[in-house]
């Protein structure tokens, strides 16, 4: 359903800031010659499960080659802190 700006919540808005503030740290983080054709989402994933955090943040790197990656950081995206971003992301991919 199509929801004016004007009448969106100031939490929606506030979580449309915390995705894209997550995707200007992968841009950080992801050296330049791995981040032509690629693609980033960021998710909230509510979790019922009593064994697993109850707001999961979920980002997947896709690269239009057919590369792709996932990985989660166990916190609301509106918490998450850089350094909570860091300790979480894959190290492989900021490796030479």
């Amino acid at each position: 359903m199509f929801v004016p700006k004007a009448k969106q919540s100031n939490e929606a808005v506030a979580k449309r800031k915390a995705f894209q503030k997550i995707k200007e740290w992968c841009a950080q983080i992801i050296p330049m010659e791995l981040q032509q054709g690629l693609n980033v989402d960021v998710r909230e994933v509510v979790c019922g499960d009593p064994a697993c955090a109850p707001v999961d943040t979920v980002i997947t790197l896709i690269w239009n080659d057919g590369g792709r990656g996932m990985f989660g950081v166990p916190f609301d995206p509106m918490e998450i802190t850089q350094e909570d971003f860091i300790e979480n992301f894959p190290v492989a991919i900021t490796t030479t």
